[in-house]
């Protein structure tokens, strides 16, 4: 294996000096293919700026996108995206430009599958026919036009299970390279021959013209026994007589030689015993050791004739099954599936794993697969589908009606819950595959669409599909949607090729890609292109139009209206809204109920002046007349919630006629509950918009409450009404009499507390001490806040003995532990002063649901409460210590990384504790990379550097500084979700560099790295925003005032940038942001006519899409009067007819108090021009009866 890795190094080596090779490794199964792959491309290190490294392997069961198009085509498609433009070598400054020295733009892929497409069209009649390239032939071409400029290294294992178009590639790619050496371009290819199950001589199997052969010699006995002895080192010892037993048997085949330890260690003969040699003396007689020494030979075993049905059928399932699967496909109960099963392990090829079992290797299942007959064999995988598809509808009919987590939930029932919805999902996405491997690429293409609306309804939101939180999960969720959707669209490509010419119209076809389309038109909001997503949600409202079934056309019409008021277009999102509405007339009910309660969130969330109180009304009277009670109470709370900012009696109003209807229904608990949640969503709303008034980070903060920035109410007055409303939910609760609603209610208002007080004492923590011994105005409002009165601590602490009181009586473990901890962990004084009784009552209910974590982090904090009080520690730091490496399986990767950087701190703190420190936040660092947290990997990362330069162990600050490097790099043709990560962290690392012309160009650098991603492009923007901001810090900086003028234009083209690509996509919300930045950057630079013209610009376009906000703001800056320059700015028709356009479109809306409020402001704009007569005019008109 040495030898074949400094040959590829070799090979490597002259390959980047402009030789190109094509290298195919050939060596039977399990003798370690993929392991020396892996070794070589480990070893060759990260890729450097200008190098595409890519691989695959063929056969994988998840089901990567290239299934369709064909594993090598959909890398070559990778690496043409991810280098996206070959670019010119850079000549000396005094050369003269070539007329073609500009960067060659390469084909993405879009403009491969036209030009293959057009490439299959049969040429015109002539006399001399050039036949057109093939397929193959054009994705070889352009990997090799990629290498003239760029080295490509392009590693395939396990070739011998490539797909046809797989394989047409590698056999042009094989004889190009033949043809033509002065190309950068390295092929390696790694295959085994086929398996042999009876005397039949060996075959060569895949094995491509022109490739030249590199045999991967077998591990020699030494080699494997090392492998061995590190192997068997946890149970001791291993007995030479033995060992040497099991290298014979072995062959050099690695995968052999561990399957037999794993023979002798299931069997549980590997034991820990005094003068006793470790080893299996029975292992020969053992029913699974024939069949591994026919495999090491290169053979399989002789398999009885009904034990070799089923290890078809299994193998047909794929190279893991489970237990209640084969159940189902034998029709037998899963006790008898079992014992079925234990036959199949006999064999030797099939192992427990997990609570699955697999395969040896995929190429064992594969051929036992390949053995069937191809019509049995496709008859098989529809039915697996099928059961597949059936089991996945049963899982999801098990997921709660409730989107958020119950107080009646325990952790480990919450993880039951997500392995439930991960086994659905791996179920889906394998029906896909099945249904295609049976030809019916309709059904794979619904049961991918499937895939993706799944992932949608259990995404938690956009903000986690669209990657916001840094989480590697939610990031590879939206990936993967986005490989789902390729294949749909690509099965459903298949199925209509398949469908005969001039045949009727499919009507589960045409569904299918009604759903298709919504899902993409849901997917392109996510990624901020609307131009798109409104193509793609008006195709499927159009398609849905010829259905004979309504309900699609109902969920299409959804999308519709969700794409246009997230682009920012309510003129077209009141549009489409006309068409929902009347839609609901011929829709089923259960479509109409789930459609009017999501319409009545939205409008909860939306802004839409004059439609609020025509449309709710609506949606709670046909709630009521479907018989859906429950909906009609949650819209009333819905619309409670977009009507509290007004000073009317309105909203308590809407609460007593919820309380009539609730009685009336029988629901009054389940309104206390809405009313709490929604109470809480307005607390949280309100605590939001202070928080940004006050923090700095949007407007000055007017902690004085001089009238900076936006004007705000006290912090009591916007609390008030919210909070009235929590405690009307609790009296609500107790009046219905329901203990478990009561306990709802008060864990909602718990936790609301909790939140306000840390959001409002981080405020107290920033500006404190930079008042000094001043309480300004607004701090001490806070102050006041939290010491009396709903959020102060006693308030606190007599809601939690509320809350241990209902969850006693109820018997739920959960709440009462997790209460207990949440009290502790903030110091609550009576919580405190009862922590020697209160920590084991919350270990002993932590225990009682098995919850892991939690007892960890109750020791965490327990640990912090001796130290304070200067009593031992150790035995609580020892005893979540040994609870965390008991049962840190059971933890998520992201709590496994808290608790570890948690204990790396406390061992820190310690004398003899520095290596326990290091282990526990190297462990950390790795499990935040895992994740995708890149601030955390920073914040480890910099404890570690600073650990490691004073231990003096320059070695490891090294490795640790070139990691973070390694992330800089420009790598083409590396997967998305890297590129992703790499360009969180250079953005992270941007905001916090000094030098800002660094910081420019770390930004920029971004820019190139969105390029390379599959919808980059809408997050583009992100980059020049943050290099206008940068350049604005400067330019406030700035000591000149030619330096604050060259910051500021540069500033002006980021923002004009930015604000064109939204515009192309259609994100006017986004384009609105940026007029305003641009505004700023014009009147800083004095250029007022051109500040006039943008402004024109933004209010057309606010009228065409119907900003009604963005309408009144510009309003308001018409209205800015200048007393000492006197009217010179001002143009007084414009803004009179500015004003009269404006009332007229807002009272065409229902707008009545934007009307009103608009009519005041100009009424006295006019009265402070000293145009008296004509403020009397306006005033005198009526804009409302």
């Amino acid at each position: 294996m040495d030898r074949l890795n400094e040959q590829l190094r070799a090979a490597w080596q002259a390959t980047r000096g402009g030789r190109g090779c094509f290298l195919h490794i050939l060596a039977p199964v399990g003798a370690g293919k993929t392991t020396a792959l892996g070794r070589f491309l480990e070893e060759i290190g990260a890729p450097s700026e200008r190098v595409a490294v890519v691989s695959a392997r063929f056969g994988d069961e998840p089901g990567a996108p290239g299934r369709v198009r064909g594993v090598v085509e959909e890398l070559v498609v990778r690496v043409a995206e991810g280098v996206r433009a070959i670019e010119i070598a850079d000549e000396p400054e005094d050369a003269a430009p070539a007329s073609d020295d500009v960067p060659w733009l390469l084909p993405g892929g879009d403009f491969l599958a036209a030009a293959t497409e057009i490439a299959s069209l049969p040429p015109p009649a002539s006399e001399e026919q050039i036949p057109p390239p093939t397929r193959a032939q054009i994705h070889a071409g352009l990997l090799m036009d990629v290498a003239r400029e760029h080295p490509v290294l392009v590693v395939l294992d396990d070739a011998h299970r490539a797909d046809e178009g797989s394989r047409h590639i590698i056999e042009a790619l094989a004889r190009r390279l033949n043809e033509e050496t002065d190309v950068r371009l390295m092929v390696v290819l790694a295959s085994a021959p086929p398996l042999r199950e009876g005397e039949e001589a060996p075959a060569a199997g895949f094995v491509p013209d022109k490739a030249a052969v590199v045999p991967l010699d077998a591990l020699d006995r030494d080699g494997l026994a090392v492998v061995l002895r590190g192997r068997l080192a946890r149970f001791g010892e291993a007995d030479e007589t033995w060992l040497g037993f099991v290298l014979d048997t072995a062959r050099g085949n690695p995968l052999v030689a561990d399957a037999l330890v794993q023979v002798a260690e299931r069997a549980g003969a590997l034991r820990r015993e005094a003068d006793t040699p470790l080893g299996d003396p029975q292992l020969a007689e053992r029913p699974e050791f024939a069949g591994l020494a026919r495999l090491a030979e290169g053979r399989l075993p002789e398999l009885r004739a009904h034990v070799r049905s089923d290890v078809q059928m299994a193998a047909v399932v794929g190279r893991r099954f489970s237990a209640s699967l084969l159940a189902l496909l034998w029709s037998t109960p899963e006790e008898a599936a079992l014992i079925r099963i234990d036959a199949l392990r006999a064999t030797g090829l099939v192992v427990p794993e997990g609570d699955r079992f697999s395969f040896l290797s995929g190429d064992i299942a594969a051929h036992y697969a390949g053995t069937l007959p191809d019509k049995e064999r496709e008859a098989l995988h529809a039915r697996i589908a099928t059961l597949l598809r059936a089991s996945a509808r049963a899982e999801a009919a098990e997921e709660p009606t409730q989107p958020y987590l119950d107080v009646t939930e325990t952790w480990s029932e919450s993880r039951r819950r997500d392995r439930r919805i991960h086994d659905e999902l791996d179920m889906l996405w394998a029906a896909s595959r099945h249904f295609a491997e049976a030809g019916r690429h309709a059904a794979a293409a619904e049961a991918a669409v499937t895939v993706v609306e799944r992932l949608f309804a259990t995404s938690g939101g956009h903000p986690y599909l669209a990657g916001r939180f840094g989480r590697r999960a939610d990031r590879e969720r939206r990936h993967r949607i986005y490989a789902a959707l390729t294949e749909a669209a690509a099965h459903l490509d298949l199925a209509r090729q398949h469908r005969p010419l001039g045949g009727a119209v499919d009507p589960e076809m045409m569904a299918i890609h009604v759903r298709l389309l919504t899902v993409r038109a849901r997917f392109k909001e996510v990624m901020g292109d609307f131009t798109e997503a409104r193509r793609h949600a008006d195709a499927a409202v159009e398609v849905a139009g010829h259905l004979p079934e309504p309900g699609g056309r109902l969920e299409a019409l959804r999308v519709r209206l969700e794409v246009c008021y997230a682009a920012g277009d309510a003129n077209a999102a009141r549009e489409a809204l006309v068409h929902l509405v009347r839609a609901f007339d011929r829709a089923p009910r259960a479509d109409t109920v789930r459609v009017l309660g999501w319409l009545a969130e939205a409008l909860g969330r939306w802004e839409w002046p004059g439609l609020l109180s025509r449309l709710f009304p609506f949606i709670i009277e046909r709630l009521q007349t479907h018989g859906a009670p429950r909906e009609a109470v949650r819209a009333r709370m819905d619309w409670l919630a977009s009507v509290t900012e007004a000073d009317e009696k309105g909203p308590e109003l809407l609460v007593h006629e919820a309380i009539t209807d609730a009685k009336r229904f029988g629901e009054l608990s389940y309104l206390a509950e809405e009313l709490a949640r929604c109470a809480a969503e307005l607390i949280q709303s309100q605590v939001d918009g202070h928080v940004d008034l006050l923090s700095g980070e949007f407007y000055p903060p007017d902690l004085y409450g001089e009238g900076m920035g936006p004007t705000s109410p006290p912090v009591s007055e916007r609390l008030g009404r919210p909070v009235d409303f929590l405690n009307w939910a609790e009296s609500l609760a107790a009046e219905s009499g329901q203990r478990l609603s009561q306990l709802r209610v008060l864990t909602t208002m718990l936790g609301t507390i909790y939140e306000t007080r840390e959001r409002f004492a981080d405020l107290l923590e920033q500006w404190m001490p930079v008042t000094g011994d001043e309480r300004p105005m607004r701090l001490a409002e806070l102050l006041h806040v939290l010491e009396q009165g709903f959020f102060a601590v006693e308030h606190v602490e007599a809601v939690s003995e509320r809350v241990l009181a209902l969850a006693t009586e109820l018997q739920l473990d959960q709440v009462i532990a997790d209460t207990i901890y949440e009290a502790l962990d903030r110091d609550l004084p009576q919580v405190v002063r009862r922590a020697d009784s209160l920590f084991p009552a919350a270990r002993a209910a932590y225990e009682r649901v098995g919850d892991v974590y939690g007892m960890i982090t109750l020791s965490l904090v327990q640990v912090r409460h001796l130290e304070r009080r200067e009593l031992d520690p150790e035995p609580a730091f020892a005893a979540g210590l040994e609870a965390f490496r008991e049962g840190a399986d059971q933890l998520s990767a992201e709590q496994r990384a808290f608790v570890n950087l948690r204990y790396g701190e406390l061992f820190l703190e310690r004398r003899d504790g520095l290596d326990e420190a290091i282990d526990h936040l190297e462990q950390a660092i790795e499990l935040y990379d895992q994740i995708g947290d890149v601030e955390h990997v920073q914040t480890v990362g910099e404890i570690l550097r600073e650990v490691y330069r004073k231990q003096g162990d320059l070695g490891r600050y090294r490795a640790l500084r070139e990691r973070f490097r390694a992330l800089e790099f420009r790598s083409p043709g590396v997967d998305p979700l890297g590129l992703e990560l790499r360009i969180e962290h250079l953005l992270t690392l941007a905001r916090q560099e000094a030098d800002d012309e660094r910081a420019i160009e770390m930004v920029e650098h971004c820019v190139q790295l969105f390029g390379r991603m599959p919808d980059g492009t809408t997050r583009i923007d992100e980059c020049f925003v943050e290099i206008s901001k940068i350049c604005r810090r400067r330019a406030d900086e700035a000591q000149t005032e030619s330096g604050f003028q060259d910051w500021l234009r540069r500033s002006l083209d980021a923002v004009r940038i930015a604000a064109s690509i939204n515009r192309s996509l259609g994100n006017f919300h986004r384009v609105f942001e940026e007029f305003h930045e641009l505004f700023d950057d014009l009147l800083g630079l004095g250029a007022y006519d051109e500040y006039v013209r943008a402004r024109a610009e933004s209010r057309e376009l606010a009228f065409s899409v119907g900003n009604v906000a963005e309408l009144l703001y510009l309003f308001e800056e018409h209205l800015q009067y200048d007393a000492e320059t006197g009217t010179k700015v001002i143009r007084l028709p414009e803004v009179r007819g500015f004003y009269e356009a404006l009332i007229r479109y807002l009272l065409g809306l229902g707008a009545i108090e934007q009307a009103l409020k608009t009519q005041e402001s100009f009424v006295g704009f006019l009265a402070a021009l000293g145009e008296v007569e004509l403020a009397e005019h306006y005033r005198a008109q009526r804009i409302a009866d």
